[in-house]
């Protein structure tokens, strides 16, 4: 008799655990699904990734380098909402912020020629 309450009880445990998973699964692939609805998803995913990557022993260019790369993850953002909104001041401070990270990302790219490894 116990045999078979230990055994029931944990055939309810594994039920209970898969329930878990499938419901947190489920979870995931919605959330996976929104994202693939959200336009700066790819544009942010790359920010990350090439902020990621750049890299110097240099603490001064290792930041010049991230930042080039958060400047360029700006300019993604910005133009996305150029396609996709219509508000003219949002498109506007879009705009604004294109023509700002491209003149900073110059400057930061001229003190990395100065500033050579």
């Amino acid at each position: 008799m116990k045999i078979r309450h230990i055994t029931l009880s944990l055939a309810t445990a594994a039920l209970l655990i898969v329930g878990a998973a499938s419901s947190s699964i489920a979870a995931d692939q919605k959330t996976m699904a929104g994202d693939m609805r959200d336009p700066f998803m790819q544009a942010e995913m790359q920010m990350h990734d090439a902020m990621m990557k750049a890299k110097d022993a240099d603490p001064s260019r290792a930041w010049t380098l991230k930042m080039i790369e958060h400047h360029r993850g700006a300019i993604a953002m910005s133009k996305i909402v150029l396609q996709h909104d219509p508000d003219p001041e949002i498109r506007k401070m879009a705009e604004k912020t294109i023509a700002k990270q491209e003149k900073e990302i110059g400057e930061m790219q001229a003190w990395l020629k100065r500033h050579p490894r």
